[in-house]
């Protein structure tokens, strides 16, 4: 939905290698792309060709932190008159933030009236240790290649072991819990599954 609500900027956030963003860009959407990791600034100049502007500086763009909660740190990107996003999306596991209250807070104050997040979260069971195998990897790289999303093995055994090392001994929130954190700081929330890969989750709230 956020394609078609497109009249001030965009924010993908956990862009990674910045796929959201480029669809949005390549659609005539202002695009910004953040992430705390290295590999958007692999895929950065590739993202800029096309139109992407990419929050370079990994600190600022890192959730845990504060900088990305503030409209000065997208001036560089998008001028001193901006206001606002209309959208921020992204895609992150469920357990990644602890703080994630803080985190929706950050993005309902960097939305214009009306603008949107998209949130689409991977809903592991929790307590299930995370796959890291041979054979799971590549079981994940034909998934991926016959949906038209090829990755390489260390790219794909990469976010794994990430996910693996920030999940450790963290406490998995469950998704009544997640919708309550949405609900209580836009007042509104919804939940759906995802169009195309039915077991992810999206949640959107609107800022009003």
């Amino acid at each position: 939905s956020l394609r078609h609500r497109c009249h001030a900027p965009v924010l993908e956030v956990c862009s990674g290698s910045g796929a959201g963003a480029l669809r949005l860009a390549r659609r005539g959407a202002i695009a910004v792309a953040t992430d705390a990791f290295p590999i958007l600034s692999a895929h950065a100049d590739g993202l800029e060709r096309e139109g992407v502007r990419v929050l370079r500086d990994l600190a600022k763009g890192d959730l845990r932190g504060s900088a990305w909660r503030q409209k000065g740190t997208y001036e560089p990107l998008l001028g001193t008159k901006f206001n606002g996003f209309s959208g921020i999306l992204g895609f992150m596991g469920l357990p990644l933030i602890a703080d994630r209250a803080s985190v929706y807070r950050g993005m309902h104050d960097l939305l214009i009236n009306r603008g949107r997040i998209s949130i689409v979260h991977d809903p592991e069971v929790p307590g299930r240790p995370l796959p890291t195998s041979a054979q799971t990897v590549r079981s994940i790289a034909r998934n991926l290649h016959d949906q038209g999303r090829s990755k390489t093995l260390l790219e794909i055994t990469a976010n794994l072991l990430m996910r693996r090392g920030i999940l450790h001994n963290e406490r998995r929130m469950t998704l009544d819990e997640e919708v309550a954190l949405i609900g209580a700081v836009f007042g509104n929330y919804y939940v759906e599954r995802h169009p195309r890969y039915r077991e992810w989750i999206v949640f959107s709230a609107e800022k009003r």
